[in-house]
């Protein structure tokens, strides 16, 4: 039996049933739930899609329960289901339904199957529907948390809107008085480092969007790159508060999650560079400093907490231990849950670890730059840490832009050391190897190259960024690429590293602070 509430202005929604009171809503469904464990499974075949039906119809099932009802008739799946909270957040009086077009669309859906055989419901313990209406956009709405819904049929939605539920999360979205199922493809999670955070096995660098090396994109264009990244299974977003002039990027990225579910979301940002110029960059990580920089990121980015929260460059002129110490006190306080460094040297890693378990490190790791595979790899496999590559496609060189189209003028990439005269036109040997065994593998070569950094273990998440959703879509294709031990080593071999014409930083300034010089004092 399926109960669906999807009046579409046609069907003539009775205005009683939904008058901006949560309990007049509840208590048909609430009804529904407690009659439908005792009822006899032959009932479970009828459906209805109009409001009106409702309440005639839990009449009608309440009739022909059995009087003591039977927990085994059911199957504890669905007893399960009874145990479900409907909770509806933030109703405000003025959106009623009625019966002309000026009611809104308003949409609930319950599934009941028998037996449990071919729906899980073992988690609705879990579920809180939230129904969040946006006074400021009338009649926009969405359900934040639907952690319950792994459903193996197919559901359709208005007889138009097609989502295969199957293992898989089902966003519910509407503007206006348009209602859209969003489906959210299925991609692999795996736990980052040893303290338990949950992520999908690719994530999205959020900083081009804010024209770090190119021109800034149009922000609509940013956040729907962001929410199809999400669309596509992507549930891991990294942003710092140093992208982009004046903060730019949190604020584009916080814009962008008010749009999606924050449960489901995995945002790192990262404070410690305090600014450039062209002779140094400088960083800064006394306790006070982190404490601002985080309470700062919390309101740019207009979310009560940061799932991980890097320290972006080492501070040299401080002891890790106090840095450190106060990104713990933010974590017992609830404003961090995790802790991650970027750019530490092996040394500042081991210290930082005593005080606060690390989670994550973000570092450059890519074909062409893996100078962390002596001993930082190693390392961070010995304590637990997780392992987050930044520009695995090595400043987009092995995606084969520059190659093909040569650097943008405009962009600040053009005098990157690898890029640029002889440099460049003897790198482009190496990605021209790189495109043969591209075709071999029937893939791209940005494909390929991101599929080797994903193939360095189940601890390396890679956090590619584009501006442009079809250089996303190519590299979420890259998981789908499968390389044997052999294919990894032919790969290796095809860019050797001594090969590589060109320092992997983009000037002497940004090289002074890469992980070979990341140490700091010891603490008095």
């Amino acid at each position: 039996m399926v109960l669906m509430v999807c009046p579409d202005g046609t069907h003539g929604v009775v205005s009683s049933i939904v008058s901006g009171n949560s309990n007049v809503v509840e208590q048909p469904l609430e009804r529904l739930l407690r009659v439908v464990k005792s009822m006899s499974l032959k009932a479970l075949s009828s459906s209805v899609s109009d409001i009106s039906s409702v309440v005639s119809m839990i009449d009608r099932i309440a009739r022909s329960a059995p009087g003591n009802g039977s927990r085994a008739a059911v199957g504890e799946d669905l007893v399960a289901m009874t145990k479900c909270r409907l909770q509806m957040m933030r109703t405000s009086p003025k959106y009623v339904m009625d019966d002309g077009p000026s009611g809104f669309n308003f949409f609930f859906f319950f599934y009941i199957c028998t037996y449990g055989k071919c729906w899980s419901f073992n988690a609705l313990e879990m579920l809180k529907l939230q129904l969040a209406l946006n006074a400021g956009a009338p009649a926009r709405w969405s359900f934040n948390s639907l952690e319950m819904l792994q459903l193996q049929p197919t559901g359709n939605v208005g007889g138009s809107t097609h989502c295969d539920w199957k293992k898989r999360n089902c966003i519910v979205r509407s503007s206006g008085r348009n209602l859209a199922m969003v489906e959210q493809s299925e991609m692999q999670r795996l736990k980052l480092g040893t303290q338990g955070l949950e992520i999908s096995k690719l994530g999205y660098g959020c900083m081009g969007l804010s024209g770090v090396y190119n021109n800034p994109v149009p922000e609509e264009e940013g956040i729907a790159v962001i929410k199809e990244a999400f669309d596509k299974g992507i549930t891991f977003f990294d942003t710092s508060d140093v992208y982009g002039a004046k903060n730019a990027n949190e604020y584009l990225v916080g814009k962008a999650l008010k749009q999606l579910p924050r449960e489901k979301i995995q945002l790192s940002t990262k404070f410690g560079v305090v600014g450039y110029d062209a002779s140094k960059i400088i960083v800064k990580g006394s306790p006070e400093y982190a404490r601002s920089c985080c309470e700062a990121s919390l309101k740019r980015l207009d979310v009560d907490y940061i799932d991980l929260y890097y320290i972006h460059r080492i501070d040299t002129t401080i002891p890790i231990e106090y840095t450190m110490g106060e990104l713990k006190r933010l974590v017992q306080k609830g404003k961090i849950k995790y802790i991650g460094l970027s750019e530490a040297n092996p040394d500042t890693i081991r210290r930082a670890h005593v005080v606060h378990p690390i989670t994550a490190l973000e570092t450059e790791y890519s074909l062409w730059t893996r100078d962390i595979e002596d001993e930082i790899i190693p390392l961070c496999r010995e304590l637990g840490i997780g392992i987050v590559p930044y520009s695995p496609l090595g400043r987009g060189f092995l995606a084969g832009k520059a190659v093909v189209e040569s650097v943008d003028p405009s962009s600040s990439l053009k005098n990157h050391p690898r890029l640029k005269g002889e440099n460049f036109d003897k790198n482009k040997v190496i990605y021209f190897r790189l495109e043969t065994l591209a075709k071999k593998h029937g893939c791209t070569p940005a494909q390929l190259a991101l599929a080797w950094v994903l193939h360095q273990g189940d601890d390396v998440v890679p956090i590619p960024g584009t501006t442009k959703i079809k250089n996303l879509h190519d590299n979420i294709g890259a998981l789908k690429v499968k390389l044997t031990k052999d294919d990894l080593k032919e790969i290796s071999d095809a860019v050797p590293i001594n090969e590589i014409a060109g320092s992997k930083s983009s000037s002497e300034v940004v090289h002074q602070v890469s992980w070979e010089f990341a140490k700091t004092p010891l603490p008095e």
